[in-house]
Order: C-alpha cells, then structure tokens, then sequence
C-alpha cells in the first residue's frame, strides 16, 4: 500500500481572508497573491501535514511509502519541512502549476504521483487530503477495515449542519455500503459527509487514466470524489467506514477552532 498526500491546493478562500487583516498570522506560509500552503499551516504547534505523518506512522506505515504532490510555488515550502522533519524530499512531488488557474485537479495529481513514482499496477492507495485534520482518529484500525474489500473503502462522518452538507460531498450508505455520491448540492440529500479520506484497491486505482480520458473536464474532474462516482457507476462497490469528524482548515474560524478543539 503506498499513501498519497494531496498538498497542491492553493489556498485561495483563505487568503482573501487573511488580505483583511493588518497583519498575515500565517505568512511564512502564504505566497503573496497566490496562495497559502494549508497543509504547512500550524496547529497546536506543528503543521497539518506532521500531524498526519504522525497519525500514519503511528499505524505503523514506513515514511518512503508516503508521498506528497503539492505545486510549484509551494515545493521549496514542503522540501524545507521535511528536511527538518527527517521526512524523504525525493517522496514529495511537484506538479508543475504556478497558480490556481493553472491547478492540474485531484485526480490528475494522483496520476501524476503514480507515473512519475511508478507505484506499480499492484499497489493500492490510501488518499487523503492535505489540508485536513482527523480527529481522535485510529487510522490502524481503519486500515484493518480496509482488508477484504472488492474495490476499496470510502469514509464518512456525520453532519449535523445541513447547511454545510452543502459545501460537502453527500453521501448515501446503507449497511456499510456506498450507495450513492452526490457532490455539493444546492440542498443536502445526505447528513454523511465525505472527509477525503479513501482506500482504493490496485485493480480500481489503475482505472484512473480510464476514468481522465473519459472525462477530460476539470470542472467534473477536479475532486477525487468525482472518480469515486465515476467508479459507482460502473458498478465497483465501496465499503464505507464512518470515522470520529474531521477539520477542514478553509477559514480563518476553522483554524481557530481546530487549534483549540484538536485532539490527535
């Protein structure tokens, strides 16, 4: 099993956020007009991506399994974390983009890591988003739940704000299956929330140039959970797990709040 980070965001919410105030709390972090690395972002006193490094390590995955994709601007920001950290910089992976408009989309960052690392035909991934923190989460656990699966494991928290459930992929599950994805709608048909964090066996990994080429649009291409559909669809079946919560780290609240509410 290999693990990749995806790190290549840039943040762009976030920054016309921190644009209103005097002074930038994150600014050895954030790339003036361009973006901020969330990933790098301290939280009770490490960054995102350590706490997550941690949590991996700690459910005994081998550092030179993890990778991290991130972007141009932000690479020398990542490679000078892990030297620090003692972190392999050959496992962290530029994309190439410069700016937003330039992004390559989830799913093509993860091919991108697959190519240009060839993980082989036979690995299978755990995925999960840079810029989130998870919560009094057993990831060893969770990746027990992952054995003896037909095509992977897609993971779920409950909602309790419908409101929100709009800005989240919606999630249908019924008796640890994955019945239905529904990405952001206008209305929430769904109070399970997708927390981009999934495991995907070799044989529906290797689906996903399948998948690029099939549909070439970022616009329905970008998030990761776009392939998770695409793959539904087929009639691939995903055992969903549900997990403690999770803290997605757009705003300048949730920061706040994860800095005073985080437990690892």
């Amino acid at each position: 099993m290999k693990i990749i980070i995806q790190a290549a965001g840039y943040g762009t919410r976030l920054l016309k956020e921190l644009k209103t105030l005097a002074d930038n709390p994150l600014a050895s972090v954030t790339k003036t007009g361009l973006g901020v690395a969330k990933a790098l972002i301290p939280i009770q006193g490490k960054p995102i991506i350590q706490h997550q490094i941690e949590q991996l390590t700690k459910a005994e995955v081998p550092l030179n399994d993890i990778f991290i994709v991130t972007n141009k601007i932000f690479f020398p920001l990542f490679l000078s974390w892990a030297k620090k950290n003692g972190f392999p910089i050959e496992n962290i992976i530029n994309n190439g983009s410069s700016s937003n408009d330039q992004r390559l989309g989830s799913n093509r960052d993860i091919l991108l890591v697959i190519k240009q690392k060839q993980l082989a035909d036979d690995h299978d991934l755990l995925i999960l988003a840079g810029d989130t923190l998870y919560p009094k989460l057993d990831l060893k656990k969770f990746l027990e739940g992952c054995q003896n699966v037909e095509t992977g494991v897609i993971s779920y928290y409950f909602e309790p704000d419908r409101e929100i459930m709009k800005k989240r992929g919606n999630l249908i599950i019924k008796n640890q299956q994955l019945i239905d994805f529904v990405e952001k709608p206008l209305e929430a048909v769904s109070q399970f929330a997708f927390p981009s964090l999934n495991f995907l066996k070799a044989p529906a990994a290797k689906l996903l140039p399948n998948f690029l080429k099939e549909v070439p649009d970022l616009k329905i291409n970008d998030g990761h959970g776009f392939f998770l559909q695409w793959l539904l669809k087929r009639g691939f079946k995903l055992k969903a797990l549900q997990i403690p919560g999770r803290f997605d780290l757009g705003s300048i609240r949730d920061l706040k709040r994860a800095n005073q509410e985080y437990q690892p």
